[in-house]
């Protein structure tokens, strides 16, 4: 993989130079190349590993395992350390992995499986470990589980072969050589990989936010660890502005911002051009069915206003990839808007769970088409969301399926009416049942994740 032969390439050219920086691992490229590989040795030590979960809070300690697994062709399932323990065992279920790594402070209850915790990598220099014959047929790099329609999570495959076509992109995009890149997002949310992968095939260095009073005050961190690039959904800039962290102090050291993961709006750019003028900003759009982002437009304070619509544009598609536009089950669209399908290099490979792939994957000139559930509209060669082709949100980046809330709701207790809706920036549930308000919270934080509970 281009990730790999980069951070070799680096821990040569530049040893001494910080790779990662967190509040619970930081390493130069020499060592941290070093440490990859011992990992890699430790993973090959476990017979017959072909899937593994890392699961926890401390993301610095996790990116040298995600680099280990993808330099082992071992997938990985990243999860949040909010992720309930039902839902834990239900993915453990679902992907059949074979080992859990824990990076966390939670304790957790979960079934039957080779469980490690991890604080420090100290332990690899200690330990030899017996390399096994290793089966490196597989090519999925890592899964990623999101809000599934049906009641349960769906995993989404993405290959090697993706995975290493977006890096390559990232490379030509993500131009931090020698500087710092902030990493936001919590490693299950795809956007990571981003700043993870985009810092490190480029010889950056990757800043983990990882305490709660930064995650808070997103600009603080900016302006404390003096960061150069940051990768943000656009809710993030509603943060800093509501915590008085969004101006030109906070922002003084920030060349660009990479965006994706929900539409961004044009008060939103307002708010930054304000803060600081001469920012540049790169907007991106994609689903983690296409490997977080297969779109791009860069923005300025002299052009964004003329790319902005009642959202702002999602710019055109990269290379590699096509956009097509679809008005219905037999033809496209000639007045260019309708449902956007998406055909290229990054397509995934299929869903791990009872989602089928036929219900999102059609044929269109004997090539396959993603369709998105995203209605756009083209005018003069860019792209523009509209709005959603069904009931899936976007909250603070994260995708959820509102029919997953009200089926769990269903298929647990008896109810006369439930319907779960998106307004306000918040989830709302109508519902009619003898059970208690406080009954159905605790049911509900018991199957789902914080951000979906109604």
């Amino acid at each position: 993989m281009k990730i790999i032969k980069q951070l070799k390439y680096y821990s040569k050219v530049t040893p001494d130079l910080n790779a990662i920086e967190g509040d619970y691992f930081n390493s130069n490229y020499k060592n941290l190349y070093l440490i990859v590989k011992n990992i890699q040795n430790f993973l090959q030590s476990i017979p017959n590993l072909k899937c593994l979960i890392i699961f926890g809070e401390k993301k610095s300690l996790a990116y040298p395992i995600m680099l280990a697994c993808l330099k082992s062709k071992i997938t990985y399932v990243p999860l949040n350390s909010d992720t309930p323990n039902y839902r834990i065992n239900k993915i453990l279920e679902i992907t059949k992995s074979q080992l859990f790594i824990s990076v966390s402070n939670k304790s957790i209850k979960i079934k039957k499986i080779k469980f490690f915790k991890i604080n420090d990598f100290n332990f690899l220099k200690k330990s030899n470990f017996l390399k096994r014959n290793h089966n490196r047929n597989n090519n999925i790099a890592y899964i990623i589980f999101t809000s599934g329609s049906t009641g349960n999570p769906k995993g989404v495959k993405i290959s090697y072969k993706a995975l290493d076509y977006y890096c390559n992109w990232l490379k030509k995009k993500f131009k931090v050589f020698k500087k710092k890149c902030s990493q936001f997002s919590e490693i299950s949310f795809d956007l990571s990989v981003v700043d993870i992968y985009g810092t490190l095939i480029s010889g950056g260095t990757i800043c983990s936010v990882e305490n709660d009073f930064y995650k808070k005050f997103p600009g603080k961190f900016i302006f404390d660890k003096k960061i150069n690039y940051s990768v943000f959904v656009p809710s993030v800039i509603d943060l800093m502005h509501k915590g008085n962290n969004l101006s030109n102090k906070y922002l003084s050291s920030l060349k660009k911002i990479f965006f994706c993961g929900e539409p961004l709006k044009k008060s939103q750019l307002d708010l930054i051009f304000k803060a600081k003028k001469n920012i540049k900003i790169l907007n991106s759009y994609g689903p983690t069915e296409f490997t977080v982002s297969c779109s791009q437009i860069e923005l300025s304070k002299k052009n964004y206003n003329k790319y902005c619509k009642r959202f702002v544009s999602i710019g055109k598609p990269i290379a590699g990839t096509v956009f097509k536009i679809f008005k219905s089950k037999k033809k496209f669209n000639k007045q260019k808007q309708g449902i956007l399908l998406l055909n290229g290099k990054q397509l995934f490979d299929g869903y791990i769970s009872s989602e089928k792939i036929e219900d999102r994957v059609l044929k269109y000139d004997s090539k396959k088409f993603y369709n998105t559930g995203d209605i756009v509209q083209k005018i003069k060669n860019n792209f523009y969301f509209i709005k959603r082709d069904d009931s899936q949100i976007k909250k603070n980046g994260f995708r959820i399926e509102l029919d997953e809330i009200d089926n769990l709701i269903q298929g647990k207790i008896k109810t006369d009416f439930c319907k779960s809706f998106f307004k306000f920036s918040k989830i709302n549930l109508v519902i009619k049942s003898k059970k208690s308000k406080k009954f159905i919270i605790k049911m509900l934080e018991k199957y789902l994740p914080h951000y979906m509970i109604p």
